[in-house]
């Protein structure tokens, strides 16, 4: 007997915006985005590195059942683009895993 995988539910639109806008930091803009458009959970993101991310092919590896990665669209390509220009700024102390 086949199972069915249930597709987690797009958060609207103006939903996202008012959590974004409410995220106080680059990184948290990031982890916003990715629970609410690409459906990453704790674990996931938690275990994230940025050797994963592809910025050409706008593509994130994920270790997942169903698969090994995760396209990006483009807001969360530019909120990405944002906290890694911020993450640069900050100098040596910004505790980010590579």
């Amino acid at each position: 007997m086949a199972s069915t995988v249930n597709a987690p539910r797009r958060i609207p639109s103006d939903r996202l915006v008012g959590l974004l806008d409410k995220a106080p930091t680059a990184m948290a803009k990031v982890v916003v985005a990715l629970v609410a458009i690409h459906a990453l959970g704790p674990q996931e993101i938690c275990h994230q590195l940025l050797t994963g991310l592809d910025r050409p092919a706008g593509r994130l590896v994920v270790r997942r059942r169903f698969g090994d990665h995760v396209y990006l669209d483009e807001l969360t390509m530019k909120l990405l683009s944002d906290w890694l220009r911020a993450r640069a700024g900050a100098g040596p102390a910004a505790p980010i895993r590579t």
